[in-house]
């Protein structure tokens, strides 16, 4: 035993290297037994994992450009859609301004039917404003048979009321002096009382027109908000037109006749429609 001790003392190393030889070739014996490497089968695992990966990649490229091409499609849509909500409003406000426009030309046909005055549909096309001789231009003339000093009224806040006469006649236009011009004159009339007085405008001083000429001893009998129409006298504009309401009554003691102011009918700011009155026996 002395003598093994000794041996393998003096050579570690070989008996070191042999003992793991020895030990390898147990562990190795052992291993072999239970698992079998394939080459083959390692190759093919390999292989399966990278068309897997593969395989992935394509679908969720496919699936990018899949979504990319519906996204785009729902964008084309959505602006389709987009420009039809913009037509169909474009419509309904179309519609509601031919409901307005068709009300109020029913509105003036159905008046002047009531006076047994014929008539002419007009649309205001231009106005000069600025100076005592403002004028509305409409969109009728001669060739629609439009005469000059013609009757030309319109509907405004529930009533028709009177706009004007016709001044100058064109082919396809006319010009109106409107009632608020310094050069304007009406015959006027109260409603209530019947007393008459010569209407007037204030041009650009105010847009309250003047009743001039009243009888001072109707004052008693005058109030606010009452009625002014036309008298029919002159053989220029039918009989009780609406002209507009008293505002204000201005008495002098020293003066036989009193001056109304007077809202008109017509609000000319907003005037788009009218109707030129003719005679019927014309």
């Amino acid at each position: 035993m002395a003598g093994v001790k000794s041996f393998i003392h003096k050579h570690k190393k070989g008996t070191a290297f042999l003992a793991l030889v020895v030990l390898s070739l147990l562990l190795l014996s052992i291993t072999t037994r239970n698992i079998t490497v394939r080459p083959k089968e390692i190759g093919q695992s390999f292989l399966s994992i990278f068309q897997v990966s593969i395989s992935s990649i394509s679908h969720w490229i496919a699936n990018t450009i899949d979504s990319i091409g519906r996204l785009k499609r729902t964008t084309a849509e959505l602006e389709e859609a987009r420009s039809k909500l913009l037509e169909y409003e474009r419509i309904s406000r179309d519609i509601v301004k031919l409901r307005q426009e068709n009300k109020q030309l029913k509105e003036l046909l159905g008046f002047s039917q009531g006076i047994n005055y014929s008539h002419v549909p007009a649309e205001v096309i231009a106005r000069q404003p600025g100076n005592e001789f403002s004028s509305i231009t409409l969109n009728k003339g001669s060739k629609d048979g439009v005469e000059r000093f013609s009757c030309v009224v319109a509907r405004s806040r529930g009533l028709t009321g009177l706009v004007g006469k016709v001044i100058a006649v064109a082919q396809a236009s006319c010009m109106v002096l409107p009632l608020f011009s310094e050069s304007s004159y009406v015959a006027g009339r109260l409603e209530t009382t019947r007393h008459d007085g010569l209407v007037g405008g204030q041009g650009e001083q105010s847009e309250l027109l003047i009743m001039r000429h009243v009888n001072k001893s109707v004052i008693s009998e005058i109030q606010y908000g009452d009625m002014v129409v036309t008298s029919g006298l002159g053989e220029i504009f039918p009989k009780d037109i609406p002209i507009g309401r008293i505002r204000s009554i201005r008495s002098e003691s020293y003066e036989t006749s009193v001056d109304l102011e007077i809202e008109p009918i017509i609000d000319f700011s907003n005037l788009e429609y009218v109707l030129i009155l003719k005679p019927s026996g014309d």
